[in-house]
């Protein structure tokens, strides 16, 4: 048995490439050694060449992650390996007991067409290769060459890794019977309108005293959770920055002069801290000194603000007067605006959400000055003089105040049922995967691939 898990068939060979692309020849003695027997699943074996290939693939997507692996936790990958082999043959096993592999007529030509496309959409990936080699040894192929060359990778490779094309089709009819059991599991599940009460329930009471005790964290829950309840204070604006593009040349050595004299700052606070801590009353004129460098640093840094605002107030006041004057605030945004967050979803439509515990001054992320000019708007469609930051002038607009309280059951019950839809199917899909193991006869040897590691 080969078996590669369920990944899609389509990135095989896009792994194998790294995997085994130095790779020439297979010994007799490495044949031999991949075809040892190291599991066993109702009696059918798992070869240590599938072992090694399950194991390259994890250490291939621990590097892609950048996720380190040592020689210290070889053993834990190993056991992971076993579970997942193991696990995967059960499945395959379970699918085709309920008759999950025979297809239709129309099914398995569904089949045939997907993999003869992901076949094609490699040959090209290989000929894309070959044409790149050829130009660079500075020769030219005709089409049937580069796909003859590109089929002459592809076996190469192939060839390398142990597997054939008729195994990768086999993998393909495989995962298509794998969707079947999962389908048919996942259809046992059912979620009734008592567990969608009864979920909602949970969840405002859960976000009730979650929203009192750490408000700020509503913020993130509305962009990624279903929300039952609402903390008052917060409201949605949205605003035009006036400043420079990132990648001008003056703008950036003005970022880097400034984030200086902040590290310079923090840096001098903190000796003074130390000699406070130390005894200021031996200290003073130090602790003097270091003040006085602090206070002319952080006059640098004004002045430096001061001249950077300066550049960009003709541009911010032309777009304060059309804004005041009424002119579509949207269109303003993407004629003025350069800040990238308020052209992506949902703040594009919406606005940024925020309240007074937003400020970094409150623990918050958003800047103070644009915190509190957003929250002293008074009317949704106000809009603020020009606020300046160090991120440049800001026109702020506020966009809703949004109000607090429950959010009715009516508005969210479809989004709690799917949901709990879901979790009910993970967990059913889980604990029917543990029956079928456990109804297995399984046998695992370990000590047949201790010498599987990192080399």
């Amino acid at each position: 048995m080969r078996k590669l898990g369920k990944r899609l068939i389509a990135a095989l060979l896009a792994c194998l490439v790294p995997l085994f692309a130095a790779c020439s020849l297979v010994s007799v003695n490495e044949d031999r050694d991949n075809a040892q027997v190291v599991a066993k699943v109702n009696g059918v074996e798992i070869t240590k060449g599938d072992f090694r290939m399950a194991f390259d693939e994890i250490l291939y997507y621990y590097s892609m992650f950048g996720m380190q692996v040592s020689e210290a936790n070889v053993a834990e990958i190993h056991a992971t390996v076993f579970d997942s082999l193991v696990l995967d043959e059960v499945i395959r096993q379970k699918g085709r007991e309920l008759g999950y592999d025979q297809f239709t007529a129309e099914e398995q030509a569904s089949l045939d067409a997907d993999f003869d496309a992901m076949w094609q959409s490699n040959i090209d990936y290989y000929k894309t290769l070959a044409e790149d080699e050829a130009a660079a040894s500075g020769t030219t192929l005709t089409e049937e060459q580069l796909a003859a060359k590109a089929e002459e990778l592809i076996a190469a490779d192939m060839a390398a890794s142990g597997m054939t094309k008729e195994e990768m089709k086999q993998q393909s009819a495989d995962q298509e019977v794998y969707s079947k059991l999962l389908e048919a599991v996942q259809a046992e599940a059912v979620v009734t309108d008592a567990d969608v009460q009864a979920a909602y329930d949970l969840l405002l009471s859960e976000q009730r005293t979650k929203y009192a005790e750490t408000p700020e964290t509503y913020e993130t829950d509305a962009e990624t959770a279903i929300i039952a309840y609402i903390p008052p204070g917060y409201v949605r604006v949205k605003h035009i920055l006036i400043k420079p593009d990132d990648d001008d040349e003056t703008f950036m050595g003005y970022q880097t002069k400034v984030t200086e004299l902040q590290t310079e700052i923090t840096d001098l606070g903190t000796q003074v801290g130390a000699l406070y801590s130390a005894g200021s009353e031996d200290n003073q004129a130090e602790i003097a000194a270091l003040d006085a460098e602090i206070a002319a640093k952080r006059a640098e840094e004004a002045t430096l603000r001061e001249g950077f605002l300066a550049s960009l107030k003709p541009e911010a006041d032309v777009a304060l007067a059309k804004a005041k004057a009424g002119s579509d605030f949207d269109e303003l945004i993407a004629t003025y605006g350069n800040d990238p967050g308020m052209t992506v979803s949902p703040a594009k439509e919406e606005g940024y959400l925020l309240s007074a515990a937003s400020s970094v001054d409150e623990g918050g992320t958003m800047d103070a000055d644009f915190t509190r000019a957003s929250m002293a708007l008074a009317n949704v469609g106000d809009i603020t003089d020009l606020v300046p930051t160090s991120f440049g002038y800001h026109i702020i607009k506020l966009v809703e105040k949004v109000a607090s309280g429950d959010v009715p059951f009516e508005n969210i019950k479809e989004d709690i049922r799917e949901d709990e839809l879901a979790a009910k199917q993970s967990e059913l899909w889980t604990a029917r995967q543990d029956e079928w193991k456990a109804a297995a006869t399984v046998e695992t040897f370990p000590d047949r691939v201790s010498d599987v590691g990192l080399a």
